[in-house]
């Protein structure tokens, strides 16, 4: 599978971009969280083209529900970024984000990584083509999930550690193998049983 190996390649690279700044550039843990955070928003932002192409049914559901998942998400995205940042917070903003800002870069090469994904195996691939829309709208919450779990327990570690470096390092580390792997698995499954799988 050509498309996959291409967006997996991809998706490692961009995800060894956080460890470049960690190591070089000073990158805190707020830094890493604020990045991480504002890739949820990356994701839930493509999911709605998605919802969009989907040609499984029903399809007359696709723009009432990307406006119901647009609305949804971004509740769910702000009061997960709200909670991790009052915990973890360590002086990274929102405009961290933005042009100019220290992560900006780095955002738009992760960006880069999941419009990769969405064009070789969604569009290209043809995932689109049998993936129902309700199903779609139910895949980025997996992965929110997953990576709250990862950062609050990661940012324990480094707090307990005493030592940010090795523990911030792991963090990317343990959040760049879950990616792979679910990446893997979803278009994977998705390739064999199409809509089988919510990544």
């Amino acid at each position: 599978m050509p498309n996959l190996r291409l967006s997996a390649i991809v998706l490692i690279l961009a995800n060894l971009v956080p460890i470049y700044g960690v190591l070089n550039w000073g990158w805190s843990t707020g830094s890493v969280i604020a990045l991480y955070w504002a890739e949820n928003w990356i994701i839930g932002a493509l999911n709605i083209p998605r919802m969009w192409m989907a040609q499984g049914e029903p399809r007359k559901a696709a723009f009432p529900l990307s406006v119901f998942f647009a609305l949804h998400y971004g509740f769910f995205t702000f009061i997960h970024g709200t909670f991790v940042f009052s915990l973890f917070g360590d002086g990274a903003s929102a405009g961290d984000l933005l042009p100019g800002g220290p992560l900006f870069l780095t955002l738009l090469i992760l960006s880069g990584s999941h419009t990769v994904s969405f064009i070789v195996n969604y569009w290209m691939g043809g995932e689109y083509k049998t993936r129902a829309v309700q199903d779609q709208m139910f895949r980025p919450y997996g992965r929110i999930v997953v990576l709250h779990i990862v950062i609050l327990g990661g940012a324990m570690l480094i707090e307990a550690a005493g030592s940010p470096l090795p523990a911030l390092l792991l963090l990317i580390g343990i959040k760049t193998a879950i990616d792979m792997m679910a990446h893997i698995k979803a278009h994977k499954m998705s390739n064999a049983n199409p809509g089988a799988l919510r990544q």
